[in-house]
């Protein structure tokens, strides 16, 4: 029987080849401004990796799906790319390199993170959860109880803003981009302000340099896993408004806190 983790695995595979083969980890790479050391939190199965080492960058990606992993391994290795595969985080301080995709849970492992990996540009694109994750007794005591995608995604981003921006040095940069509900000129200026506030990003030293949107149509015709738009209440593909956009939140270090 298929588990969670595999079946979110094979839909995220085709879904990720799609993006590939229609230009967004193209276009979410061209939103990256400046920057050498790249931290990627979550790998997939390596495409954005693999187009980010191609682009010149130096990177150390974290992946905590098993199926994801050794999809990505296959990849990078087919690629030549010299790249070392690590089994965990714990691991990583001894055999650490130059580029590196390690088997590790962000939301656990952020402490061991912070202190191993060398960084200038964090980036986290297109996050996705599957059920097993929901099950993580070590993520519930964290404060994953809501079991649901939004709260998985507002971890993840309060691990980055409260903890992983601390070592970012000024000028670095956090790069996130997600699917979410077509937006106007007008919407796009107050949901600058609301992401600011929801996760206060000036306590951490940090601002919003610029916000883009890249239109993508219909989400329910994208192949692959079904993903929802996030914003304005987790907008469901099954319902009528479909139409959506990859929406990209380029956050600077400004000052040291």
């Amino acid at each position: 029987m298929e588990s969670s983790e595999q079946y979110y695995s094979r839909t995220w595979e085709t879904a990720s080849q799609a993006y590939g083969e229609l230009g967004f980890y193209k276009w979410c790479i061209e939103r990256i401004p400046n920057g050498t050391h790249i931290l990627e939190i979550g790998t997939g199965i390596g495409i954005a990796t693999l187009a980010l080492l191609e682009a010149a960058f130096i990177v150390s990606s974290l992946e905590e799906n098993l199926y994801n992993f050794e999809k990505a391994k296959k990849r990078l290795s087919d690629s030549g790319k010299n790249v070392n595969f690590l089994p965990s985080i714990k691991t990583a301080r001894q055999y650490f390199g130059e580029n590196n995709l390690i088997k590790s849970n962000f939301i656990i492992d952020w402490g061991e993170v912070v202190n191993t990996i060398k960084y200038d540009t964090v980036i986290c694109w297109f996050v996705g959860v599957h059920q097993t994750a929901h099950e993580n007794h070590d993520m519930i005591k964290l404060g994953y109880n809501k079991r649901d995608f939004g709260h998985y995604r507002e971890l993840i981003y309060d691990r980055i803003f409260q903890v992983i921006s601390l070592k970012l040095p000024v000028g670095g940069v956090i790069s996130l981009v997600e699917r979410v509900g077509a937006l106007t000129s007008e919407q796009m200026a107050e949901e600058i302000k609301l992401f600011d506030n929801d996760y206060d990003l000036g306590a951490y030293g940090l601002k919003i340099e610029k916000i883009e949107q890249l239109a993508i149509g219909d989400m329910s015709l994208l192949p692959g896993i079904k993903m929802v738009a996030v914003k304005g209440g987790a907008l469901s593909i099954e319902e009528e408004k479909r139409e959506a956009i990859l929406i990209s939140y380029t956050i600077i270090k400004y000052r040291v806190i």
